[in-house]
C-alpha cells in the first residue's frame, strides 16, 4: 500500500489517503467551513485525453479568490494546465491516479482523485 499525500501550506491542511490499484476509489474532499467543491466529483480520463475541473465554493456565502493555483500530485499520471480561474484542464500521461488540488489566494483549498486510463 501506498500513501498519496498532497499539503496545501496556505490553508494549512494537509490530505493524505491510501492508494490500493484493485481497491481504488476515486473521492472528492472536502473540509468543514470553507472549502472548494471541484466538479466531476469522479473524473477519469483516457491516456492522452483531457477532462476540465471547475472549483466552486462549498459555502454558498463565500467567495472564490482568484487566482486559483491548481497542482497535480502525480504529473507524470496527469498533468493540469496552467489556469488560474476556476476551471483547469487535467490531461492523462500515463495510466494511475493523481490527486488534483485547487488552492484561491484566500488559502481556501479542495481536491479530487483522478483516475487515468
Amino acid at each position: 500500500m501506498r500513501i498519496l499525500c498532497v499539503a496545501i501550506a496556505a490553508a494549512g491542511l494537509i490530505a493524505c489517503q491510501p492508494q490500493q490499484h484493485r481497491s481504488w476509489e476515486p473521492t472528492t474532499q472536502t473540509v468543514p467551513g470553507e472549502s472548494l467543491l471541484i466538479q466531476p466529483s469522479r473524473p477519469q480520463v483516457v491516456v492522452g485525453g483531457s477532462v476540465q475541473l471547475t472549483a466552486t465554493p462549498s459555502n454558498p456565502t463565500m467567495h472564490l479568490e482568484l487566482p486559483i493555483q491548481w497542482v497535480s500530485s502525480n504529473p507524470d499520471v496527469a498533468t493540469v494546465g496552467g489556469s488560474t480561474g476556476p476551471s483547469a484542464l487535467v490531461t492523462g500521461i500515463a495510466p494511475g491516479e493523481a490527486m488534483i488540488s485547487a488552492l484561491d489566494a484566500k488559502g481556501v483549498g479542495g481536491y479530487v482523485h483522478v483516475r487515468v486510463l
